[in-house]
């Protein structure tokens, strides 16, 4: 029994030092294998650190062959210029580096750049102003042309107005105009007048006037206010005073132009005036100065026709006859109303 258990004793401190053995190989093993980790670890920095030495080698290899380049350029650039160095321009320029070269050159661009905006600007003004001097010029030749026709329209109605003193010499003698001629209107016409204005105004005077200006000779007229026995001009007229004698010499004007001789070669058979026409001459008249113009016209015998366009209502009406003209709708529509005594 003691020798099974000195075997077993005997075995076990041998097992005992194997796995003590085999402990202490393990921690070799295990130092080993971290050194090797460390070492691979290493390895491969080292080889990520090669691979970044390599790029960096060929962008320094490009970086010197574009610095070479760049300085064959500048070379060129410089002999163009008759300069052999850079030192060379900045000597003669003045500056200490190449700083303040860059400095420099920067500043002539800003001041190139604000040039050319100003230049573009003075381009713009110079093409407007010339557009505005285009205007102008055809404004004045279009004022030259104007002037040009003014003056030639001067000249002719100068050519005109000098014809017509010339021919009205020979045309109406002196003697008809002022004595004959007027004096006939003045009667007529004053007989109409003094009825158109219910006996106010009579004495119908018509005084030739002397040429003024570019004008010719005219006429004043003067009419005696029986009221107050003023001789009054047109200008002391009222606007119904204007009316009634406008239409007066009207009548007076045609009744006489078929009794008188224009020309002295004129023969003695006259042009007789067989009617006259009346546009609306009723308008600035009163009641009582219309009533007496419409009986006038209806009684006068000196004409065989009396066409008289009106607005106003008058009175006889039905002895003479009539156009009424009305509307209906968008036409007009003329009816014929005959006198009593033609019904």
């Amino acid at each position: 029994m003691e020798d099974i258990v000195s075997h077993y004793e005997r075995e076990i401190e041998e097992n005992n030092s194997t796995i003590e053995n085999l402990v202490k190989k393990r921690n070799v093993l295990e130092e080993e294998r971290s050194k090797t980790r460390i070492e691979k670890e290493k390895i491969l920095v080292e080889k990520s650190n090669l691979k970044l030495l390599k790029k960096r080698l060929e962008e320094l290899e490009n970086n010197k062959k574009n610095l070479t380049d760049l300085k064959n350029k500048l070379k060129e650039m410089l002999s163009k210029e008759g300069y052999t160095d850079v030192q060379e321009i900045l000597a003669k320029f003045n500056f200490k580096n190449l700083k303040e070269l860059h400095q420099y050159v920067i500043s002539l661009n800003e001041e190139y750049a604000r040039k050319e905006t100003e230049i573009d600007k003075l381009i713009e003004d110079i093409s407007k102003i010339e557009r505005e001097i285009d205007e102008l010029q055809r404004e004045k030749e279009e004022m030259i042309k104007i002037d040009k026709e003014i003056k030639e329209n001067k000249k002719i109605l100068q050519h005109l107005i000098h014809l017509r003193r010339v021919l009205m010499k020979n045309f109406l003698s002196q003697w008809v105009v002022q004595k004959r001629l007027l004096g006939t209107i003045k009667h007529t016409a004053a007989s109409y007048l003094l009825r158109f204005t219910c006996g106010q105004y009579s004495n119908v005077d018509l005084v030739p006037t002397k040429p003024t200006g570019e004008r010719g000779s005219g006429i004043l007229l003067t009419v005696l206010d029986e009221s107050d026995g003023i001789v009054k001009s047109k200008d002391m007229l009222s606007f119904g005073d204007r009316t009634a004698v406008g239409l007066a010499l009207r009548l007076g004007i045609s009744k006489t132009m078929s009794r008188i001789k224009p020309l002295k070669e004129s023969p003695q058979k006259t042009p007789r005036i067989r009617c006259v026409l009346l546009d609306e001459p009723l308008g600035g008249l009163d009641v009582s100065r219309r009533k007496e113009v419409v009986d006038q016209l209806v009684e006068d015998e000196g004409f065989e026709q009396i066409f008289l366009i009106t607005h106003m209502e008058i009175d006889r009406k039905e002895e003479i006859p009539r156009v009424i003209v009305r509307k209906e709708g968008n036409v007009s529509v003329a009816e014929f109303i005959a006198s009593k005594e033609e019904t």
